[in-house]
Order: structure tokens, then C-alpha cells, then sequence
């Protein structure tokens, strides 16, 4: 289930206790219930109550927090995109700064033919976002 669909579930659960709580006052007020048994018969709903309301915040987060993910991965996609694009107009001395800002470790076998690459996973500096954002001024 996604997790829109999951809050929207748990929402109409929350109204469904609710009405549930006011049939049962109702049937107290209006004679039903006696006051000894109205507490057996609310308290388990009131404890519903509150464990849907304390649980609706963590699904709003976990929904946030998709959401974000999702921009930050398309934002990549645009920078990377641009990046591509305008790679071969960079000077040397911008492209030397944005591989050793983003490569932590390049590392040739001397017994063997290969070339490992180690990524850095730590976010770009503030001299590469400037770098890319002055990629854009020109590509507009």
C-alpha cells in the first residue's frame, strides 16, 4: 500500500473510532448504558483513538520524507544532466575541482589492468554547486 493511500486509511479509521465513541456516549446520555459499564465500552475506543493519533504523525513524516527523496533524486538527475551537457566547454581547472570533489579515491593495479574508483559520499562543496549553477547561467 502507499503511503498516501495509508494515511488516508488511517484517517477514516480515526473517524470510524470517533463515531464510534459518540454512539456509545450517546447511548450513555440517552439511558442505554449504565455509568458502571460506559467505561468497558469507551476506554478501549479512547485507547484506539490514541494510538491512531500518536501513529498518524509517523506516516505523515515517512510520506515527507518519500517526497523529499524523490525532488532531491530528480534535482540530481537535472544536475547531472547539466553537468553532462556542458562537460566539454568546462575548463581543465573546473573539471579537475568537481572530479576530486565528488572521487574520493582512484586507485591503478600495477599486477593487473584495472582502475578502481572510490566515490566520495559526502554532498558536493559549495565550489561545485557554484560551478553548476554558473554551468546553467550559460546554458540558458
Amino acid at each position: 500500500m502507499e503511503a498516501t493511500e495509508k494515511i488516508t486509511t488511517h484517517r477514516q479509521e480515526i473517524e470510524r473510532v470517533r463515531e464510534e465513541m459518540a454512539k456509545t456516549h450517546r447511548l450513555y446520555l440517552d439511558g442505554h448504558i449504565v455509568l458502571a459499564d460506559f467505561g468497558g465500552y469507551h476506554k478501549p475506543l479512547a485507547d484506539r483513538l490514541t494510538q491512531l493519533q500518536t501513529e498518524l504523525p509517523k506516516l505523515e513524516a515517512e510520506l515527507d520524507y518519500f517526497k523529499v527523496r524523490s525532488v532531491s533524486a530528480d534535482a540530481v538527475q537535472v544536475e547531472a544532466d547539466t553537468l553532462y551537457n556542458n562537460w566539454p566547454q568546462l575548463p581543465d581547472e573546473n573539471k579537475r575541482r568537481i572530479i576530486e570533489g565528488i572521487v574520493e579515491r582512484i586507485e591503478i593495479k600495477k599486477d593487473r589492468p584495472e582502475i578502481e574508483i572510490t566515490f566520495s559520499s559526502t554532498a558536493p562543496s559549495e565550489d561545485m554547486t557554484t560551478n553548476q549553477q554558473s554551468l546553467r547561467e550559460r546554458g540558458n
